[in-house]
């Protein structure tokens, strides 16, 4: 699993995530992401089976990554 997040993300000003404000949930969505699956690792690079992702089309992807 793979989660990325911009350092400098903003919380939103409700813990009601659908209720805040539109602006909020989008740079919210904008500077978030999350992944899993599974990978094979055959020398450099390591590749990533996306299985499950918090940005949809993203599923069924193959990512690579050098080491």
């Amino acid at each position: 699993m793979a989660i990325i997040s911009n350092a400098r993300r903003r919380p939103l000003s409700t813990i009601d995530y659908v209720a805040a404000p539109v602006e909020e949930r989008a740079e919210a969505f904008a500077t978030f992401a999350a992944y899993a699956g599974t990978f094979t690792l055959e020398g450099n690079p390591v590749t990533h089976h996306v299985q499950i992702s918090s940005v949809q089309t993203a599923l069924a992807q193959i990512w690579f990554a050098r080491l």
